[in-house]
């Protein structure tokens, strides 16, 4: 985890197909090194015993992860 994470947060116009723009803006974040930020959380859950093991042996070595978008109100959440 040696690179720098960083966010970057900015208003875009939203284009149509045709890459026009329609009249509409929305909030984008881009994160730069995203491998790095999910080393990081994890790292963060590890130290604070918030993984836990598997009982089958199958799984030991196996960390499974799930990308989910939240659409609620006027913004989108990836967690």
């Amino acid at each position: 985890m040696d690179s720098e994470v960083s966010l970057v947060t900015e208003d875009v116009d939203v284009v149509n197909d045709k890459e026009e723009p329609n009249g509409e803006r929305i909030t984008v974040t881009t994160v730069k090194n995203v491998k790095d930020l999910i080393e990081r959380r994890l790292t963060n859950l590890l130290n604070a015993n918030k993984l836990h093991d598997f009982d089958n042996p199958k799984f030991k070595e196996e960390l499974w992860m799930c990308l989910v978008g939240d659409k609620g109100g006027e913004s989108t959440k990836v967690v």
